[in-house]
């Protein structure tokens, strides 16, 4: 199967966040629900009230350890605003995603869609 193909591409979760406007203050991380066993997502944030000047959404991290009692943060990776983004895990057994979000965004929704092998 093809990344390209939508066939190959099966529906996690969506959700939308709305918080109050933090200025430039430090954004608390979202994690998202669920636990995760897959080797490639697809992620797409997307806000609509965001400026044409806004580029990055946030920084996705993978939270390993969570199942023992301990987040030990893994891989991390940017996040373009209202793109998708194919991502890759190196490891791949039982890990949870937190999402860092930038301070300007204040209403947004995250769609996680896996890759059928």
């Amino acid at each position: 199967m093809d990344v390209g193909d939508e066939s190959s591409w099966e529906f996690v979760f969506v959700q939308d966040y709305y918080r109050e406007s933090l200025g430039y203050q430090q954004v608390e991380p979202i994690y998202l629900p669920g636990s995760f066993s897959w080797e490639r997502l697809r992620v797409r944030v997307s806000c609509p009230t965001a400026r044409t000047t806004w580029r990055v959404a946030g920084e996705l991290v993978q939270v390993l350890g969570a199942h023992l009692g301990f987040d030990f943060e893994g891989e991390a990776k940017l996040l373009p605003l209202n793109a998708s983004k194919l991502i890759s895990f190196s490891e791949f057994a039982g890990y949870q995603l937190k999402f860092y979000p930038k301070y300007w965004i204040d209403s947004f929704q995250v769609q996680v869609d896996r890759y059928l092998p």
